[in-house]
């Protein structure tokens, strides 16, 4: 589960950072990269307050 967890958090970084240099490139409109970046923005808070419980459990 931890791997899992930590997989989230990696991909959630990445797409944070990737949804507006594919606005800037005319890829992603700007409705699509503020939904991207939204949702990576959520999965990227709820998998980092996962990763705290599961190491307060530990």
């Amino acid at each position: 589960m931890k791997a899992l967890v930590n997989l989230v958090s990696i991909l959630a970084l990445v797409a944070t950072a990737a949804a507006p240099v594919l606005y800037f490139n005319d890829s992603l409109s700007e409705a699509s990269m503020r939904t991207t970046l939204v949702i990576a923005m959520v999965a990227w808070f709820v998998s980092a307050w996962w990763r705290d419980r599961q190491s307060a459990g530990s």
